[in-house]
């Protein structure tokens, strides 16, 4: 019930929004839950009108453009569109790269607790990209992910 509150304040401060889809996943909580794509887009239509963005955008989001220009974008890990433009590997603090949030996947730049080469982190970072997944399962299956232990 805040999503059109949350898009007039965006607008208001000219500040780039993205919601994102619920992401399940086993560390959430079973009466977690959240809005799909679709249901964000009426919830907003119910008061203004949009479009999708036609502009080339590399990213996970799908971007709308309103009638005033604001642009709003709407992740949407559940749609196949999510991970073909999905340009994101993630380094956690522990020194992980994590090429897709929904696999447990992730390599280690670190060695013993000491920083590797630029030489050798470059490698595990160009590894992290090739075996980034063409797609996730969150229409079928729960993520094993922490998120909190990701990071964002």
């Amino acid at each position: 019930d805040e999503i059109v509150d949350i898009l007039e304040y965006s607008k208001r401060k000219n500040v780039p929004l993205r919601f994102i889809e619920f992401m399940s996943n086993t560390h959430a909580k079973e009466e977690a839950e959240g809005l799909k794509k679709d249901e964000i887009l009426e919830v907003i239509q119910s008061k203004y009108s949009f479009e999708k963005d036609a502009r080339e955008f590399l990213g996970p989001a799908t971007l709308y453009k309103m009638e005033d220009g604001y642009v709003f974008g709407i992740i949407s890990p559940h749609d196949d569109e999510f991970c073909k433009t999905c340009n994101r590997i993630r380094l956690t603090a522990e020194g992980n790269f994590i090429p897709c949030l929904f696999y447990d996947d992730s390599l280690n730049v670190k060695k013993s607790g000491v920083m590797k080469s630029d030489n050798e982190i470059e490698k595990v970072l160009h590894k992290a990209v090739e075996v980034k997944p063409e797609k996730n399962m969150w229409s079928t299956e729960k993520s094993d992910r922490a998120f909190y232990k990701t990071g964002g």
